[in-house]
């Protein structure tokens, strides 16, 4: 399992690793078709911006708007930007990525009320399951997280799983391709198996699944 993201020490993590792919011969560094037993690539689709540069690089250009900036740093319109994943997965040397992570989702709660959060939701749901229908049939979109899901349900920032598996379903119905989470889970937070804060019940998808 190799989760990156294309802002990792400015995209030198992500060609660190495709040189060591590419080094190891690994399955599936040439083309998709190719099998994946050996190893699961995820990225997370983060984009940071630094003061003085991203009113040039996204604000003029038209990429995004000003409310869309969350935190100072973040932007949130879809899981799958598609020319963020084209210079990911050049510099990883693969023709496909098997899961794309919105990153930190909750960070949005912070300065937008829920009904608002959920619409951006929908929306990013919507780009991410259209992105994915053109590209590989394994690939899958996900959720990378740091307190959204370990949170009491009526904290402001609290994630419900519900919530984000509806969102997938209104945009893609059964066929959604919503199949990851990812959480700290460690000793010191280990809310992943001790904190009941979710009330999904619906049998869990057969589809192929990243390791645990």
């Amino acid at each position: 399992m190799v989760d990156t993201a294309i802002n990792y020490r400015n995209q030198r993590s992500e060609r660190a690793v495709g040189a060591a792919l590419r080094e190891q011969g690994s399955p599936g560094t040439e083309s998709c078709s190719a099998p994946r037993a050996a190893i699961w690539l995820s990225m997370a689709g983060v984009r940071t911006t630094r003061a003085g540069t991203w009113r040039r690089t996204s604000l003029r250009p038209g990429i995004l708007a000003v409310d869309q900036i969350v935190a100072g740093c973040t932007r949130w319109r879809r899981a799958i930007s598609p020319t963020r994943s084209s210079r990911s997965r050049r510099n990883l040397g693969v023709e496909c990525i098997d899961v794309y992570y919105v990153h930190n989702p909750e960070t949005q709660l912070g300065e937008v009320p829920r009904p608002e959060f959920l619409r951006r939701l929908r929306l990013a749901s919507r780009r991410s399951s259209a992105r994915l229908r053109r590209g590989a049939a394994s690939a899958c979109y996900g959720t990378c997280t740091w307190n959204g899901y370990r949170l009491e349900t009526d904290d402001e920032e609290y994630l419900s799983l519900a919530e984000i598996l509806e969102a997938a379903r209104e945009v893609a119905g059964d066929r959604h391709r919503f199949r990851a989470l990812q959480l700290p889970f460690n000793l010191e937070m280990d809310e992943a198996a001790t904190f009941r804060n979710q009330g999904v019940t619906r049998r869990c998808s057969r589809r192929r699944a990243p390791p645990s």
